[in-house]
């Protein structure tokens, strides 16, 4: 059931709707964050192909429940980096909200490839961490092994 819950918000993500969480962190006294909006995070598409993996830690700034700043405090594949700073423009917490605090971000690339193209894992413990797996899809094969056509010459 909580796979085709997450396939469900996954394709719901890819068809460009936005998907709402109401996620509470474990309790860190009165002040603990509330995450009222996220946007899916993504493998960036790119960094799949290349199969790059790593991790990217952000410093987070909120003003009045948005997110005002993203400081990339490290990251172990640059490729990374705009994917993570976008997706996190894109949480809204509680309006009066005014925090400063670290995310990770783990982009995870498995070894076993897919025969097509699958919905990534994605495992949340907002805000502190996000972690996000996919396994890379086979190359596609160009001509399979068929005999190469005769390029047809200009005409002139």
């Amino acid at each position: 059931m909580k796979e085709a819950f997450l396939i469900l918000l996954v394709g719901f993500s890819i068809s460009g709707i936005a998907v709402s969480q109401n996620v509470t962190p474990p309790a860190q006294g009165d002040d603990a964050l509330v995450i009222q909006h996220a946007e899916m995070p993504l493998y960036p598409g790119m960094a799949k192909v290349a199969r790059v993996s790593g991790t990217v830690r952000v410093e987070v700034t909120v003003k009045d429940g948005s997110v005002v700043n993203t400081e990339v405090l490290q990251s172990s594949a640059p490729i990374l980096v705009n994917a993570t700073t976008e997706n996190l423009k894109t949480w809204k917490f509680l309006p009066k909200t005014n925090a400063k605090f670290t995310t990770t971000f783990v982009y995870v690339l498995e070894k076993k490839e897919a025969d097509s193209p699958e919905n990534p894992r994605i495992e949340m413990q907002l805000p502190n961490l996000v972690k996000i797996t996919v396994r890379p899809t086979k190359p596609t094969c160009m001509d399979c092994g068929a005999p190469k056509q005769a390029r047809p010459k200009p005409s002139r």
